[in-house]
């Protein structure tokens, strides 16, 4: 009995019907078409992202490069943005700037590499609001023959439901279409035009259902005969189009797990960043750092507080000269950051003069970056290394004058006459000139002539004088005493020699005036308050050995004095803050020669609405030997040299115009000379990506 059944079930397994293998097949295709257009799909996602990430990380350099612009965007090029944030060259030509930045405003764009081309830009308006916008490149539909339109039909009807485009049909295909049905309201309708066509068919009624009938008898013999397939054949089948879709699935999922982390590796440099952003905002707030003895700054941390809001406060670094961390968010993650401050070099510190290093770690969704940047200060360092004769504006040679020293002016500078000499390679402004008919060299020596059409172009904004406390807290006292006519005469006080009437000095105005024949003051203190400075008739100011002088000329508005008239002589002597003519001479003497010593150093608050002049004439000499250190510094003053004045040293003025045989040499000692009591703007120099694990020191590992 049981064998009859088994051979009884052998004869029935006739395997799977072609119907039911379609069906399997049917469902297999629907899910590698869901499945492997994914995959492809996630390919164009993760360009998408990784567009996205470069537009962001273009609005960080742009701030950046406002930061070191004076908060100003003018002038951008998409070169700044590369030099910035290196990482932005990826994007090549992708990355654009679809119109000129203003002062406050900008804007930055990204074609993502995608087919769809799509485009991410980021935007900052006036008010300082920042626009995100993604613009999507949708392909045109060109319709073909005949025309199919998708809508829904009415009430009840599948959104899938067609609807029969007779007239489109007509007009592109001149009426040759083929009759097509539509599907409405779950009733089968015939196109009208197709009506006619079927009532005149010779075809009558019973030869319709015979036709039919005969069909339906021939299919089901085909069933009959059907035997199907076998079911290791089906089962092979089944299985290889699951390995298909499988493949397609896992690399689909893969794509996706490697765009997301791309994109939050991304996001957490860009969160870093944020974190240096934030510790150059701390530092480039017009505070300036503490000095020593030696005018060499101290090393402080400005650490933000929450009371009062939006302020730091200054702290002492740590041990190893880092300071406290600081922590913060930028919405897309956090940031940690710690600052290594600019400071004298010792073992307590990390970070050289005239810089600033900062270590930042983000973190985004888990995934760590750690940036360690190197700025360097425009101010407070050594801002003559490149040109030793420095011009806001412009530079002027007449007469016979001679400059022996690299040279650059934010504006022109003019050879007036065959005589005139100009010896070093000097730069002009962007739009500046080398002009004139005097002789240009490529040495201090004045022996290689040069075209003047190689003279270099670039922008050159000068730091203004921040003189501190120096009109209040100063050694003024000291000539106050020098002057005092008791007896003994108060000390610390400064020394006179030869008559004493011809120093006068009004401590109220601080008003000097050295006018006697071999009549000398000698400086002891170490920091003085000016508001004007007289000296003739072979007069001399001396600094005592080995002492550092620093004199501050305070600004017109304080000292109550007049505009700087250079319309003619007897103006220039009358309104100068400093004038100094018929051999005079400031000095210093008995020097050990230290070459980082900074002897003299002169500043010019000045003015930007009252003009400042200063006037060196008739044989006047600073330093001629050329064997200290001297600075003249005055980024809002007007200096003129003229008959026979020799200036050794290193000159910054807004304007400079010597005249009649003037002399100015610079030295490789005064070009080391660093301003103190300027406050500091620090610059990006150097950006390096670390390994993400925090290490001690901070920098270590980068």
């Amino acid at each position: 009995m049981i064998l009859k059944l088994r051979q009884g079930m052998a004869r029935d397994e006739s395997g799977f019907t072609l119907v039911e293998l379609l069906v399997v097949m049917l469902i297999l295709g629907l899910l590698a078409a869901i499945a492997i257009p994914a995959f492809f799909n996630q390919r164009n996602k993760a360009k998408d992202a990784d567009a996205k990430s470069s537009v962001r990380t273009a609005e960080t350099a742009m701030e950046t490069f406002a930061t070191d612009n004076n908060g100003k965007y003018t002038g951008v090029a998409v070169s700044d943005l590369t030099t910035i944030e290196p990482t932005l060259n990826n994007a090549g030509t992708n990355l654009t700037l679809p119109a000129a930045a203003t002062d406050n405003t900008y804007t930055v764009q990204v074609k993502s590499t995608s087919p769809n081309g799509n485009l991410f830009q980021i935007s900052r308006a006036a008010n300082g609001t920042i626009g995100r916008d993604a613009h999507r490149r949708n392909g045109t539909h060109t319709p073909g023959c005949p025309h199919i339109q998708r809508r829904r039909a009415g009430p009840g009807a599948r959104p899938s439901s067609l609807m029969w485009g007779s007239q489109a049909c007509a007009s592109r295909c001149g009426g040759a279409c083929i009759p097509a049905y539509s599907r409405l309201h779950g009733r089968m309708k015939l196109p009208p035009a197709a009506h006619g066509a079927w009532d005149s068919a010779d075809l009558g009624r019973g030869r319709m259902r015979d036709r039919l009938a005969s069909r339906v008898a021939g299919a089901r013999r085909l069933r009959r005969e059907e035997r199907g397939f076998a079911v290791p054949m089906v089962m092979f089948m089944l299985l290889a189009a699951f390995a298909i879709v499988t493949v397609g699935l896992v690399a689909s999922i893969q794509a996706q797990g490697g765009t997301v982390r791309d994109q939050r590796t991304k996001s957490a440099l860009t969160v870093a960043e944020a974190g240096v952003s934030q510790a150059l905002l701390a530092y480039n707030g017009g505070f300036t750092p503490p000095s020593d003895s030696n005018g060499q700054a101290i090393p402080i941390c400005y650490v933000p507080v929450s009371n009062p809001p939006n302020t730091v406060q200054p702290r002492t670094p740590f041990s190893g000269g880092w300071c406290q961390p600081v922590t913060g968010a930028n919405g897309t993650g956090s940031y940690t950051y710690q600052v290594c401050p600019s400071g004298s070099p010792g073992p307590s510190t990390c970070a050289q003069a005239g810089t600033l290093q900062v270590v930042s770690i983000g973190n985004t969704s888990g995934v760590t970056r750690r940036v360690d940047v190197l700025a360097k200060s425009s101010s407070g360092q050594q801002i003559f290394l490149d040109a030793g004769l420095k011009s806001q504006t412009n530079i002027a040679l007449d007469s016979n004058a001679i400059v022996q020293s690299p040279s650059s002016a934010g504006g022109n500078i003019s050879l007036g006459s065959t005589s005139t000499q100009l010896c070093g390679l000097s730069t002009v402004g962007p739009d500046g000139t080398l002009s004139g008919s005097g002789g240009y060299y490529a040495g201090a020596d004045c022996t290689k002539p040069i075209a003047v059409s190689t003279v270099g172009h670039q922008s050159l904004t000068l730091p203004p004088v921040n003189q501190g406390d120096a009109a209040t807290n100063n050694d003024n006292v000291r000539i106050t005493n020098a002057k005092s006519s008791a007896n003994p005469q108060p000390t610390p006080k400064d020394l006179i020699s030869g008559n004493k009437n011809d120093v006068t000095w009004d401590p109220s105005t601080r008003q000097l005036s050295l006018t006697g024949q071999k009549t000398s003051l000698t400086l002891t203190g170490t920091t003085y308050s000016f508001c004007k400075l007289t000296m003739q008739q072979n007069s001399t100011l001396y600094v005592a050995p080995d002492q550092k002088v620093r004199i501050f000329f305070d600004s017109p508005e304080h000292c109550g004095l007049p505009a700087y008239d250079a319309s003619s002589g007897t103006s220039q002597k009358q309104t100068a803050q400093m004038w100094l003519e018929s051999n005079t001479r400031i000095t210093a003497s008995g020097n050990t020669g230290d070459p980082s010593a900074l002897n003299i150093s002169i500043y010019f608050v000045g003015s930007t609405t009252i003009p400042t002049g200063v006037l060196m004439s008739s044989n006047s000499d600073q330093n001629a030997a050329c064997v200290q250190n001297f600075v003249l510094y005055g980024p809002l003053t007007q200096i003129e040299m003229n008959s026979n004045s020799t200036y050794c040293g290193v000159i910054a003025g807004q304007s400079v115009h010597m005249d009649q045989n003037a002399k100015f040499v610079t030295d490789n000692i005064s070009r080391t000379v660093v301003l103190p009591g300027s406050a500091p703007h620090y610059v990006v120099s150097r950006f390096v990506d670390c390994s993400a694990a925090p290490a001690s020191p901070p920098s270590s590992g980068c």
